[in-house]
């Protein structure tokens, strides 16, 4: 990371670092939630048909689905699973970027004193890594429409 670089990255994070930990850990977690919701959507679309099999969940679980039903229990269990892994996601970045922001304050970088203009040049990787992803998930759409309309789904 070259100076010009660093300083950037101090003052964005130090932007965004405001809110507090618990802040990001509460958008991890509510992403995470939103993704459990769509999941759980998803799985309940293609199998409308919910049944639990009561061999394979712990007591207190077989109690909560038969209280709750099946796709209440689908839901309740996506959501919460998907928020706990969004929660663990959003507060291993904030470990990482805070570490990488103390390391450059003791190296004795300073961040930028306005916000700094991009250019091409400094958004060249993250444009690339969100091209190529926008391009596996439009391959992966399509072979699921591709799927469905041959009826294999």
């Amino acid at each position: 990371m070259n100076q010009r670089q660093a300083q950037n990255f101090l003052y964005e994070w130090g932007k965004r670092r405001e809110g507090g930990i618990r802040k990001t850990i509460l958008k991890g977690a509510g992403i995470g939630a939103i993704g459990g919701i769509c999941f759980g959507a998803l799985f309940w679309a293609l199998s409308p048909n919910l049944s639990i099999s009561e061999d394979e969940l712990a007591p207190f679980l077989i109690l909560l689905a038969r209280a709750i039903g099946p796709v209440a229990f689908l839901f309740l269990m996506t959501t919460g699973a998907f928020a706990g892994l969004g929660a663990f996601a959003a507060l291993a970045v904030w470990r990482k970027m805070e570490a990488q922001y103390h390391q450059l304050l003791a190296a004795g970088v300073r961040p930028a004193t306005e916000k700094p203009v991009y250019t091409l040049k400094d958004r060249a990787g993250g444009l690339i890594v969100v091209g190529v992803s926008v391009l596996v998930l439009i391959g992966l759409l399509y072979g699921v429409w591709w799927e469905l309309n041959r009826g294999s789904l």
